[in-house]
């Protein structure tokens, strides 16, 4: 049971981790920078979840975000975060324009390397000097050490066609090459068996996967509750949790966050209910002469 099933989600983004009905919080960050490039972390935290009935959901974002940038996933880019790819993309556009501005003046690249690096050396060895040090070339952050570019020779073509052929003149070629390709001979009854035989085999396979993760992922889930539910020893451990309040007076289902534990009873901090009289929000004291019940909510959203 995850407490955040009752409040309806954040964004369209939301993607849920098999049918656990757990938010999978890198698929929808994911998700999220996919469609929405360079968004900053609180941004995206809101589109997952709410930050006063979620408050430990909601700084896991930011462990996640850290996470996949670690794993090269996503990047960040001061406050603002992109996935690799789109990251990838931006910088091949300004580099492509970059060489092409560059071309159209008549320099390469390896001349623009010569020409940055020696004005990062310039500016190293003037603070060096500055701090009465002498220029270490070896700690420079230049991206070469700079030095005058080979200036190749020119070749005409009859210089190139020569040099192709004195470099293949000692290769001997095989007079026939023949590949035999045992599809040529079957039929195209025989071919769409195969075919269909192929799909077959492949669609049990992603079966078998599926089947395979959510036994997984149910494994985990009982395991996981079966730990929260045994470092639960007495009634004051549960201040601060997600309960469903059972009265038995109720006209539909009620969850409320426990505030106060005290003798004769509990306060609730009511974040959902199907009952009418009672509204999103409110704080409400209930005694255990009133016979108040109440069942754990489990919310595991771990990674």
């Amino acid at each position: 049971m995850y407490a955040h099933k009752y409040i309806a989600p954040r964004s369209t983004f939301i993607k849920y981790r098999g049918n656990t009905g757990q938010i999978d919080r890198k698929d929808t960050i994911i998700n999220i920078l996919s469609k929405n490039p360079g968004l900053i972390g609180a941004r995206i935290a809101d589109m997952i979840y709410d930050k006063n009935l979620f408050p430990i959901s909601y700084g896991k974002v930011y462990e996640v975000l850290s996470q996949l940038c670690s794993e090269g996933s996503i990047i960040r880019n001061g406050h603002f975060y992109y996935l690799m790819s789109d990251a990838v993309a931006h910088d091949m556009a300004v580099t492509a324009n970059t060489v092409e501005k560059l071309g159209e003046i008549g320099i390469d690249l390896t001349t623009a390397r010569f020409l940055s690096s020696g004005i990062i050396m310039a500016g190293e060895a003037y603070a060096a000097e500055q701090r009465g040090e002498n220029f270490n070339i070896d700690e420079t952050v230049a991206a070469g050490v700079a030095s005058a570019p080979e200036v190749k020779p020119y070749l005409s073509d009859e210089e190139i066609d020569a040099q192709i052929e004195d470099n293949v003149a000692d290769i001997e070629l095989p007079e026939s090459l023949t590949i035999d390709n045992p599809f040529t001979s079957i039929g195209d009854s025989e071919r769409q068996s195969l075919k269909e035989e192929a799909d077959r085999l492949i669609a049990e396979s992603y079966v078998q996967e599926k089947a395979a993760e959510e036994a997984k992922l149910l494994a985990a889930k009982q395991a996981k509750e079966k730990s929260f539910m045994s470092s639960i020893t007495s009634v004051n451990d549960l201040e601060g949790k997600t309960v469903e309040i059972c009265p038995g007076k109720y006209k539909g289902q009620v969850v409320g966050t426990i505030l106060e534990v005290r003798k004769t009873g509990m306060t609730f901090l009511v974040t959902f209910s199907q009952d009418e009289t009672i509204s999103f929000g409110t704080v409400m004291p209930m005694e255990y002469t009133d016979g108040l019940t109440y069942k754990i909510l489990v919310d595991f959203d771990e990674d």
